[in-house]
């Protein structure tokens, strides 16, 4: 997996704190730190392999942060306490047990790259050519370093989450466990949004489809603006694809948009749901009554859009979602987005591209009407 540093608020480094603050959880019972400090293993007794620039772009103490920056997860993680936390400790602990794990240090891309580090998620990402081999990840040096406390606390942050890429948890294919027990962990957003990191690690294992844990995570995504409501959202749609008219993936859903309650989709879906009263919380209520900045004709298609979308996540109904779909004039779509160039048909092209996507995948569309939606699909990339 590739770890980004967002400027642009959606993901902010804020001052570190000091590892010996790091764990959120109150004191444990005596047996409980002893078997904490069991797990603990030094770090000659796990393997890992170093690239030859590690000490070179990140100082002779490297091979300790490590060292600290994997205690210090495993203390955290043990600290919350769940059954869900302590299996993701379980699973970190043995993946520098159980095979070779290599940290490679470079410059990865430009100066100008956002990438901090990449990490392999299976053995598929493997590299012989550069003898990388799963598991392993690459810190970028033009990104991490630096000699004051916020820095290496970065840079013990960013290890412990490529190591959770490591065990095989990518992001959006499941619970995100590596921005939110980072988040819980290393304190990498704002101590108001911490807590809701630690509940969503906390809860974070097992079946990613289910409203107990959307209803965990929400908080965290929305307080934290983070790229993770992203995969959030695609997983809430997901969820309605296996349950369409589910209330709880509907609220999730019009909630945790990237851009909630701003874009045009957003509120027009709103308001179909709080007006054929499929939804009525205080939340989707507000959301339907925030003003539509944007041209009629925008709006409009938006409108049909919607049409669409109701009818798969709603009414889970592929084929009548494809029948309003292609009663949206390509050509006029066309022509409104070479007009509009901006943000407002950008969010409204992505809408329509996920849902065709989800349509195509439809078992029963696809044994009857396969060919009649290939050539609408392909006539829609075409206009785009």
């Amino acid at each position: 997996m590739v770890k980004y540093l967002f400027i642009l608020g959606l993901i902010t480094i804020a001052p570190r704190v000091l590892a010996d603050e790091i764990c959120p959880a109150a004191p444990l019972p005596s047996n409980q730190l002893a078997e904490i400090e069991k797990i603990l293993s030094p770090l000659k007794q796990r393997q890992i392999k170093y690239g030859n620039n590690c000490a070179k772009e990140f100082g002779t103490d490297f091979e300790q942060l490590v060292n600290e920056s994997i205690n210090d997860g495993l203390k955290c993680l043990n600290g919350l306490n769940t059954q869900s936390s302590k299996d993701i400790s379980k699973k970190l602990e043995n993946l520098f047990q159980d095979r070779t794990n290599i940290i490679e240090c470079k410059n990865l891309g430009t100066k100008d790259s956002t990438i901090t580090a990449e990490s392999s998620v299976d053995d598929h990402q493997n590299r012989p050519e550069e003898k990388l081999f799963h598991p392993y990840l690459i810190l970028n040096a033009d990104k991490l370093k630096g000699d004051d406390p916020a820095s290496k606390e970065f840079l013990k942050s960013t290890i412990f989450h490529e190591s959770i890429h490591n065990m095989s948890y990518a992001h959006g294919d499941g619970p995100e466990i590596a921005y939110t027990c980072e988040a819980c962990c290393f304190n990498t957003g704002s101590p108001e949004t911490r807590d809701l990191a630690c509940r969503a690690c906390g809860a974070s294992l097992g079946d990613a489809l289910n409203t107990k844990y959307i209803h965990a995570i929400l908080p965290w995504a929305q307080a934290t603006k983070s790229t993770y409501r992203l995969a959030l959202d695609d997983l809430t749609y997901k969820g309605l694809i296996q349950e369409p008219g589910s209330k709880d993936y509907l609220e999730a859903l019009i909630q945790i948009h990237p851009f909630a309650g701003e874009d045009i989709i957003n509120k027009v879906m709103a308001r179909n749901l709080v007006k054929n009263q499929i939804l009525n919380s205080d939340k989707a209520i507000e959301i339907s009554k925030l003003p539509i900045e944007a041209p009629a004709e925008l709006i409009q298609l938006a409108e049909k859009i919607v049409a669409v979308r109701m009818a798969l996540l709603v009414e889970g109904n592929a084929s009548k979602a494809f029948d309003l779909a292609k009663r949206i004039d390509l050509s006029h779509y066309q022509a409104l987005g070479k007009k509009y160039q901006n943000d407002d048909f950008s969010n409204l092209y992505y809408g329509l591209n996920d849902d065709l996507s989800h349509i195509g995948k439809d078992i029963e569309l696809q044994k009857k009407r396969a060919e009649e939606f290939e050539d609408f699909h392909f006539q829609f990339k075409i206009v785009n």
